[in-house]
């Protein structure tokens, strides 16, 4: 089997990602990695898409998987299909947004599948009446050699939090985060924050650190006692798998704010647990903070369910039955 990987391959936040997918298509059939991206720098928009075409005639593809490709245009799936007719095409969106994004359509429109992290709902259907076809559930997985525990002397980063306050540049603040650090914090706990936008949130409880890759990722979760969660998407039905697995494979306890489908995966108290409010994670922190063996219990579980069931290997199986392999 020949596939087309085509993706943001230049893009340093999703390079954990993309080389999760990469590595796991690559242990069932021949990869070609193309980076529409940086050839876009250079030939621009028009430009690449007429060499997307032409690689894949070139390459002869059993399949095609779209990553996030904003500047993939539809018209070149077509001609792609034309050229290839027995080609499969499917397009993993991830990055939701609470509108229709119409880049998203015209390659739904072309493509013979969509795939999103959104279980059901409202926007599912707007897509469908979009034009989007065979819009599929197909949950982020996690790599155990990217991401994983790492050996620190001692858990002295009590409490983290991995991911940004909202973007400095357009200043849209994600709802939820703040509130949910500062409570904890006045609680007289100390949380350490990793992402951008924190320098917003001037508390002696709160600790400032800059974004970290996957090493650094992975550093921080096993020298923390408990990994918090707050999902930035108010989409109904958005699930928000990645941090969530990134998190669980470090083997720490995991506690997050509930989102669609965690409990057809995990079991709270088992794996890892969730609230629905800000006051209950105060109490659920204090709770777990007061019980290390139960809590490394369930971290180590967490940890064994995510290798059991959750990595890269598994969705990639999961996309290529999608595609008919």
């Amino acid at each position: 089997m020949r596939i087309l990987y085509v993706d943001t391959l230049s893009a340093k936040n999703a390079l954990a990602n993309v080389a999760g997918m990469q590595k796991a298509y690559s242990k069932v059939s021949t990869v070609k990695a193309w980076d529409f991206r940086a050839t876009a720098k250079i030939r621009g928009e028009k430009g690449m898409n007429q060499k997307l075409v032409e690689t894949a005639r070139q390459f002869e593809p059993d399949f095609i998987h779209l990553g996030k490709c904003e500047s993939v245009r539809g018209w070149a799936i077509t001609q792609i299909k034309q050229s290839l007719p027995e080609v499969k095409v499917i397009h993993f969106y991830g990055d939701l947004r609470m509108d229709v994004v119409p880049w998203v359509v015209d390659i739904g429109r072309a493509c013979d599948r969509t795939v999103m992290q959104i279980d059901g709902g409202p926007l599912v259907r707007q897509y469908e009446a979009a034009g989007c076809k065979n819009i599929e559930y197909w949950p982020a997985g996690t790599d155990p050699d990217i991401y994983g525990p790492r050996k620190v002397r001692q858990k002295d980063m009590p409490i983290v939090f991995m991911g940004t306050l909202g973007n400095p540049k357009t200043f849209e603040w994600y709802g939820g985060r703040r509130e949910l650090v500062e409570a904890i914090a006045n609680n007289g706990n100390d949380v350490h924050v990793f992402g951008g936008g924190w320098d917003k949130v001037k508390h002696a409880k709160v600790y400032h650190h800059k974004y970290v890759g996957s090493d650094g990722f992975s550093q921080a979760c096993s020298q923390s006692q408990i990994a918090l969660g707050y999902s930035a998407k108010d989409i109904p039905g958005y699930t928000s798998w990645p941090r969530v697995l990134n998190s669980m494979i470090c083997e720490t306890m995991y506690l997050t704010r509930y989102f669609t489908g965690l409990e057809r995966i995990f079991k709270d108290g088992l794996h890892l647990d969730w609230f629905e409010s800000i006051p209950e994670a105060v109490e659920k922190v204090e709770f777990w903070l007061s019980r290390p063996g139960w809590r490394n219990k369930v971290a180590r579980e967490g940890r064994q369910e995510v290798l059991r069931a959750h990595l890269w290997d598994h969705r990639i199986a999961k996309m290529l039955k999608y595609a008919g392999f």
